[in-house]
């Protein structure tokens, strides 16, 4: 098995839930504070059509600002629909899981 398999896998086994015990999770927020992962988003993509990326207006790329990564979950982007049974997967490079904790502090 390729290791971009095991990848996928992993990304995707982190939106397991107990469906007695919680609610289906919204999406996966990937923080990538040092970019360590961006070479990697492309082939990853691939891979994964449910992978959204945040940063500069891109749709070719499936990537844009916070209010663009919403309208796509929600399905109102023309060329992008999330696959059936998948959760959409955020990748967020250079922001950290504490830059989203200390939410007032967070730039626009």
């Amino acid at each position: 098995m390729k290791v971009i398999k095991h990848l996928v896998d992993s990304i995707r086994a982190s939106a397991n839930y107990n469906a007695e015990a919680e609610s289906r999770p919204q999406c996966i927020l990937w923080t990538d504070k040092d970019k360590l992962w961006e070479n990697i988003i492309n082939s990853l993509k691939e891979e994964m059509p449910e992978l959204l990326i945040f940063g500069d207006y891109k749709p070719e790329k499936f990537q844009g600002p916070a209010i663009w990564l919403r309208v796509a979950m929600a399905g109102f982007i023309d060329g992008y629909s999330l696959p059936y049974g998948k959760v959409p997967l955020l990748y967020l490079p250079g922001i950290s899981r504490q830059d989203i904790r200390a939410v007032e502090q967070c730039p626009d």
